[in-house]
């Protein structure tokens, strides 16, 4: 029986991608390079560059470009439900909607800090924090929010400073300020 689950795999599903197409379009191909190394990375560049120009359109397409490259390769999350409202952000960026990127971003982090407390508070019902969202839908008071989840040990310290930093940014391209007009597409990539 042993030598049968030996040979047993288990494999996992999980619903995700991987995209390092942005690799390919960024820098310069070094020169010290081997010909044929060159060559095929030269090749890549322009079958990803060709590919952009079908999913983002021919218009503009150097800009598209620069963009897909300066936001780098898409990174994993363990966070699935939302890998979906994440690719629209990264393609709004993309397309030069800086704006609706920014928001967008804004509110995905949002609906992730909801999130994670209707999928863990059942586990916490013990804690004092638990008193502060049991009863809620939503909560739209992110200090509140990112508090209990830290309380409760599920975010990081880095994690949770970044949700502060998001917390200002949020508030900074949702409530007017005239910066915001010339400053979209810096806050948007922050």
């Amino acid at each position: 029986m042993s030598a049968i689950m030996d040979a047993m795999r288990r494999y996992r599903m999980i619903n995700g991608t991987f995209d390092t197409r942005s690799q390919f379009v960024v820098g310069d191909i070094p020169l010290e390079w081997e010909p044929n190394i060159r060559a095929q990375h030269l090749s890549n560049r322009r079958s990803v560059v060709e590919g952009l120009k079908y999913e983002f359109g021919e218009e503009n397409l150097g800009e598209k470009v620069a963009e897909f490259g300066a936001l780098g390769s898409e990174p994993f999350s363990v966070v699935a439900y939302h890998n979906l409202f994440f690719r629209q952000v990264r393609r709004s960026f993309v397309f030069g909607s800086h704006y609706p990127a920014l928001v967008g971003c804004c509110a995905l982090g949002e609906r992730i800090l909801n999130h994670l407390i209707h999928e863990f508070r059942e586990d916490f019902k013990g804690t004092t924090e638990y008193k502060l969202v049991y009863d809620k839908e939503s909560f739209d008071d992110w200090t509140k929010a990112i508090d209990v989840l830290e309380a409760w040990a599920i975010l990081l310290p880095d994690v949770v400073a970044d949700y502060r930093r998001l917390r200002t940014k949020r508030n900074d391209a949702i409530h007017f300020r005239p910066e915001t007009l010339t400053r979209a597409r810096d806050m948007a990539f922050e």
